[in-house]
């Protein structure tokens, strides 16, 4: 059997693939011999069964085995090669048994070269005996394919982008970076001459990754792998128009890890030696965390926003001992994402109201975070600027 070829443009979160195998008891004895392991269990069936198992135990190593054969020969195959490998054993597998094998992609960072695999080594009946994760890499297919993917090297690093002086500008992280104002902002940070990277749920981002999970491990690795210097926070749940009373307090709970998380995130890593090449943290903030009472519909939407921005500022006097700053940046209403349907009219009322006589631009907050990103000492931190065209919140 050859073994299946993936290129990195191929791979996707998701992706899965499977095959069974038999233990047979020459696999048990075989594996005993080239590892030196002859402890009874794996290899006096009677011991065994005195132990209460139905017969010789396989080697755990066994089933690390398949793990390997599903990461080169199914998923990704031809040209994986594994980083890291973690398994969490949960069952015995017992001579003569039947397994499935199970593998899918859940993890796949840009430009596809790198990611984690998940596979579960389970009975017929589904029992599942271990799980493990796994840390691979791409290397070795031909080199014109590295150039169409947009790889200069196998590290899967892009290098930092430069200004017209030859001088790096870093590379910026966009959280959230999938659509509305982060999309909006995207063009104008490449046009700086930024490397930007955008993580977030959607598809076709740099980085798929989850924000509302309590759980950040995998965005910490990918931050810190690829060498990010500055951080840009957009990601935000969408307003719901629930008065404040009948609004869950899941969502409300919901809306705040979304803000906060990440920021926790990343503030833990650096405090505990990880993310050296860290230097600026900007959270998306928003006008209406300073109101006193929030539109009706954007009221959990104001509150993680009022929430985030206090605690963002908060880690400013813990992240400056560090040489991290972070700091707010609070527009107004922006005609794009959640508003981007917004009525015409109802765009004309709102700058009516605001002395500058326009509402919010995606170039005003790109403009806005030029003022903090690529700053290299953490002078300026603990700020936040309002965008608001002189209108008092």
């Amino acid at each position: 059997m050859d073994p299946k070829i993936l290129m990195p443009h191929d791979l996707k979160v998701g992706m899965t693939a499977e095959f069974s195998a038999v233990i047979l008891r020459q696999m048990i004895s075989a594996f005993s011999q080239f590892s030196g392991d002859f402890n009874p269990l794996h290899n006096d069936r009677d011991y065994a069964k005195s132990l209460g198992f139905t017969d010789q135990v396989a080697h755990g190593a066994i089933q690390q085995a398949f793990v390997s054969r599903m990461a080169g020969m199914y998923l990704p195959g031809k040209y994986c090669f594994i980083k890291k490998l973690s398994t969490s054993y949960h069952k015995p597998i017992c001579a003569d048994e039947k397994v499935i094998v199970k593998g899918e992609m859940t993890r796949v960072d840009a430009p596809g070269t790198s990611g984690q695999l998940t596979v579960s080594v389970m009975s017929e009946t589904g029992e599942v005996k271990s799980t493990s994760f796994v840390e691979v890499g791409l290397s070795g297919f031909p080199a014109v394919l590295k150039v169409s993917a947009g790889l200069g090297d196998s590290t899967s690093r892009r290098p930092l982008a430069v200004d017209r002086g030859g001088q790096s500008r870093g590379r910026v992280a966009l959280l959230g970076g999938g659509s509305g104002l982060a999309a909006a902002c995207l063009q104008g940070l490449k046009e700086s001459n930024f490397d930007v990277r955008t993580i977030g749920r959607r598809d076709g981002l740099d980085f798929q990754c989850d924000l509302s999970h309590l759980e950040l491990s995998d965005l910490i690795a990918y931050l810190d792998e690829h060498q990010v210097q500055d951080v840009v926070h957009f990601a935000a749940l969408k307003p719901i128009k629930d008065a404040p009373s009948e609004a869950s307090t899941r969502h409300l709970m919901d809306s705040i890890q979304v803000q906060c998380g990440p920021l926790k995130a990343i503030a833990q890593a650096v405090v505990a030696g990880r993310l050296k090449h860290l230097k600026n943290i900007i959270l998306i903030g928003s006008s209406w965390a300073r109101h006193i009472q929030p539109e009706r519909g954007f009221e959990t939407y104001a509150y993680a926003k009022s929430v985030a921005s206090y605690y963002a500022r908060d880690l400013s006097r813990e992240l400056v001992k560090y040489g991290v700053s972070i700091n707010v940046i609070a527009p107004s209403e922006v005609a794009v994402g959640m508003n981007a349907g917004m009525d015409p009219r109802m765009q004309k009322l709102i700058a009516s109201k605001i002395p500058a006589g326009r509402m919010t631009t995606p170039d005003d907050v790109t403009k806005a975070l030029l003022v903090f990103l690529g700053q290299t000492a953490p002078v300026l931190t603990g700020q936040e600027i309002l965008l608001t065209g002189g209108r008092v919140q």
